[in-house]
């Protein structure tokens, strides 16, 4: 009886185990409110943010004193139709993670809201795309990013990068956060942690018995 209560002890301790593994961390944004370079001047673009690739009508816009400032810092990114900012995030999609961020948004005075923020896989395989409430005109809004991945097949191990772009006159944004990964079990090893927790129950009270 005792090697019995044992080996199921031993069982259970490796199914909670193998269930429990699971990764996460941060995934660094570069200049995440476009304050490098220090542009200088005002106007609508005035240089190009370093660790940005630009695309288009697209920059670092320092705002003029009766503009709406910036969130964070003195500048913020900024595109024209068609335009877009990408950073490459120098790693490929896993399976089966959450993937998080936040950013402002800027609804400017006289125009519509026309910014996205998506997250993109091999280069042109829109994710998902930041969801938040409109602003209100001349202030900034949080939008936030949401994206899990599947446990196989495309777009899994494709090149993650973040695309800013504009698909109207024009978008604005700022203080992008770093991005969060978390893992998220698949059913079958939530029910192997079940398993795992129900011999551990049983091994207990032979135990106690």
């Amino acid at each position: 009886m005792k090697i019995r209560t044992s080996w199921v002890a031993a069982m259970a301790v490796l199914f909670v185990a193998s269930a429990a593994v699971s990764w996460g961390g941060t995934i660094t944004i570069i200049n995440s409110s476009f304050e490098n370079p220090s542009c200088g001047t005002t106007g609508p673009i005035t240089c190009n943010p370093t660790g940005w690739t630009v695309s288009g009508q697209a920059g670092i816009l320092l705002p003029a004193s009766g503009d709406t400032h910036a969130f964070d810092g003195l500048q913020y990114a900024t595109a024209n139709t068609g335009g877009s900012l990408t950073q490459d995030l120098l790693t490929d999609l896993l399976p089966n993670t959450e993937y998080t961020f936040t950013v402002e948004e800027l609804l400017r005075n006289g125009l519509s809201f026309t910014g996205e923020a998506e997250l993109v896989a091999g280069g042109s395989d829109v994710l998902a795309t930041a969801t938040g409430t409109t602003p209100s005109a001349g202030t900034l809004g949080q939008f936030t990013l949401t994206y899990t991945s599947p446990s196989s097949g495309a777009p899994i191990g494709q090149d993650l990068s973040v695309v800013l772009a504009s698909n109207g006159v024009q978008g604005d944004w700022d203080d992008l956060s770093n991005i969060t990964t978390s893992n998220v079990p698949e059913p079958s090893m939530m029910l192997l942690c079940g398993a795992g927790l129900l011999a551990f129950g049983v091994a207990r009270r032979r135990r106690v018995r």
